[in-house]
């Protein structure tokens, strides 16, 4: 007789039940919604406060406070630097190209020197040049940077030749004589100021006296007594009929300044005029400080900027003659 076979009794499957969801899933998640909105608002805010404060081409009033205040140092060659002249240009590219190659001399050859004949040769070289630089400075201001480019550099090859007997400089070198030559020319303007305004006459012989000594990484380095910088306010934006009015009013040298930096008075989009106010402030005389303070609200500066694609530039063509 067959044996019939027992069947397993299986449990029923239990219903699945969906559990709640868990709070602090839900916590997490929204958690890591906000962390990301605010990693992506924080990232916008610090590019546009980098640009606001790096980016100074962006703001009509910064690029007229570092061209005010690169003046008042007597640093009219920096100043250029916020000017239309560099809107197409290389400054330095500028300069050598128009001004300094047409005298190079590929074939002149130096003859060897010593060391201290180089310095001394240098010094003079400068100490010669340096007249010409302050007398066109006075005269044409750097705003009128052909004229003292053109002027200073058609003096140095004669100065160079009659010194060193030769020919052979390079850009280089009349970089060197020129900047050597501003270099004195502001600390001459540093060494009144901190005469005046500074830490005394002593400290100012020492660190930019004519005998000045030569620094070691081991002494004091040379940090200004006094400080002079620019307040700004935006006097007001021209609006379109004025932008019109004032491009049609360019000179014939202002165009032509215009077209040799590679713009046309159409890329003008928009002009401004910014009040600067130049300010002074140092650890000498403060009864001296306080009149040159007065006498700089007395004589602000009104600063004419043009806006070329989304930068600001100063234009400084209307004192090109």
């Amino acid at each position: 007789m067959a044996v019939k076979e027992k069947k397993k009794k299986t449990k029923p499957q239990a219903e699945y039940e969906k559990q709640p969801e868990s709070p602090t899933k839900k916590f997490d998640v929204t958690y890591a919604i906000i962390s990301v909105i605010a990693i992506i608002v924080l990232f916008s805010v610090l590019v546009t406060v980098y640009y606001k404060n790096n980016y100074i081409m962006f703001s009509p009033e910064k690029v007229a406070e570092q061209y005010v205040e690169n003046t008042a140092e007597n640093d009219g060659y920096d100043a250029l630097k916020y000017t239309v002249l560099i809107k197409n240009t290389k400054f330095g590219n500028f300069i050598s190209e128009n001004y300094m190659d047409k005298y190079i001399d590929e074939n002149a050859v130096a003859p060897a020197m010593t060391a201290e004949e180089k310095g001394d040769k240098l010094t003079l070289l400068l100490d010669r040049m340096y007249p010409v630089f302050t007398d066109l400075v006075d005269l044409y201001g750097f705003e009128n940077y052909d004229k003292l480019f053109s002027e200073y550099f058609a003096e140095y090859v004669p100065c160079y030749e009659e010194i060193y007997g030769n020919k052979a400089f390079t850009t280089d070198d009349m970089f060197s004589a020129f900047e050597g030559n501003l270099s004195t020319y502001m600390d001459e303007y540093a060494y009144n100021c901190e005469v005046l305004y500074g830490k005394g006459k002593d400290y100012a012989e020492y660190y930019l006296g004519k005998n000045k000594a030569v620094l070691s990484d081991d002494d004091e380095k040379y940090s200004a007594g006094y400080t002079i910088t620019a307040t700004t306010s935006l006097v007001r934006e021209y609006d379109d009929d004025e932008v019109k009015a004032y491009t049609s009013s360019l000179t014939s040298s202002q165009k032509a300044a215009y077209e040799q930096f590679g713009i046309s008075e159409n890329d003008i989009s928009a002009v401004a005029e910014v009040k600067t106010v130049r300010v002074l402030s140092g650890v000498g005389d403060q009864d001296a400080i306080a009149q040159k303070n007065v006498e700089f609200a007395e004589h602000p500066e009104m600063i004419t900027l043009v806006k070329i694609g989304h930068q600001w530039y100063v234009d400084f063509t209307a004192d090109i003659d």
